[in-house]
């Protein structure tokens, strides 16, 4: 994306995460839905523009209790883009969005109630 700054992104998401042991331990897989609403603009132009997308996501991980109720997680996932813009253009300049992206990172998550007390 040479020459587009300032991009401001605004992301809902719902996710459903399954783990294959009691107490969030061990592997995990997840699904959801995320949508972007996106500003854009570019160096060589004093206009934005607004984007949007749906996005759907899959991935897995492992989890690490590193203490108590304290979680590490790491996961790697993919997003595929099931509707919304496909390219935006600001000004005479465009860029393509992703149609498919691989991701990966870590969740630190703290465990605030307990499954097995509902």
């Amino acid at each position: 994306m040479t020459g587009f700054k300032d991009n401001k992104i605004m992301v809902g998401a719902v996710m459903v995460d399954y783990c294959f042991q009691p107490n969030w331990n061990k592997f995990f897989i997840s699904t959801g839905v995320e949508y972007l609403s996106e500003n854009l603009a570019h160096e060589q132009a004093t206009s934005t523009s607004n984007y949007n997308c749906m996005l759907w996501t899959a991935g897995a991980g492992f989890v690490w209790k590193f203490a108590k109720n304290f979680y590490l997680a790491p996961h790697v996932a993919f997003t595929v883009r099931v509707s919304g813009d496909s390219k935006v253009n600001v000004s005479s300049y465009s860029q393509s969005i992703h149609a498919f992206q691989p991701e990966g990172g870590f969740f630190l998550c703290r465990q605030v109630f307990r499954p097995d007390r509902f």
